[in-house]
């Protein structure tokens, strides 16, 4: 089956401790839109940029992310996931919980009508898949 892709880009997401030298570089020598940010129920924020159809999302997580060599994905400084929007999250998901695909976080709401799954790639790289409204399934 596999995934129905619900736009033709992706977004990346950039764990960083340095928001402002980061928003800095984006958007005031790069001239990215600052698209909009939301700050998720645990305390950590996301700024949005845009960059075309995708968006580069910076991560802050309420603690400062630690040096490479830690195992969570959201704790260390860099690039470390991307986000994927799709239209049958429920369906990939159960697709790759039977092939054998390492759940990093299963289905939550992090805001009203929109589900997001964390997975991880064989290498371990963290992929957010993310669908807004019901998406047709």
């Amino acid at each position: 089956m596999g995934v129905k892709l619900a736009r033709d880009s992706i977004d990346l997401g950039i764990v960083t401790a340095n928001e402002d030298a980061m928003i800095g570089f984006y958007h005031g020598l790069l001239g990215l839109p600052l698209t909009g940010s939301v700050t998720l129920p645990d305390g950590a924020r996301i700024r949005r940029i845009g960059c075309g159809q995708s968006t580069l999302r910076l991560y802050i997580p309420p603690t400062p992310p630690r040096p490479a060599g830690c195992a969570a994905w959201s704790a260390v400084a860099g690039l470390r996931y991307c986000a994927i929007l799709i239209d049958n999250l429920a369906t990939v998901i159960d697709e790759c919980g039977r092939a054998g695909a390492r759940i990093v976080q299963p289905v939550v709401e992090p805001r009203p009508g929109v589900r997001a799954a964390l997975i991880a790639d064989p290498d371990g790289n963290v992929i957010e898949l993310m669908q807004i409204g019901d998406g047709g399934e």
